[in-house]
């Protein structure tokens, strides 16, 4: 995560850690909501990290998920960290 976003969050009153997403140290339904806006196409297992995810959450909780679209004018197809680009289909 960027030092300036991370800051920006802190200083708003929220908790910000940094971790990788497939292994995160967080306990079994420690969360009713995760947040993942442009984090899931930085993953090499897609559906493994979506398993940690869920795992993470609380019965009943909600994820928001949103990956970078693949046909834009941004060519997230070819960019060398993005492994996981999912198609529209996905």
């Amino acid at each position: 995560m960027a030092a300036r976003t991370a800051a920006v969050c802190r200083s708003k009153g929220f908790d910000v850690y940094e971790m990788d997403q497939n292994f995160m140290t967080f306990s079994d339904g420690s969360f009713d909501f995760l947040w993942c806006r442009h984090v899931l196409e930085h993953s090499v297992p897609p559906m493994f990290t979506l398993s940690e995810y869920r795992r993470v959450l609380k019965p009943g909780g909600l994820v928001y998920v949103e990956v970078p679209a693949p046909d834009t004018s941004a060519h997230h197809v070819r960019n060398p960290n993005h492994y996981s680009v999912l198609p529209h289909s996905s």
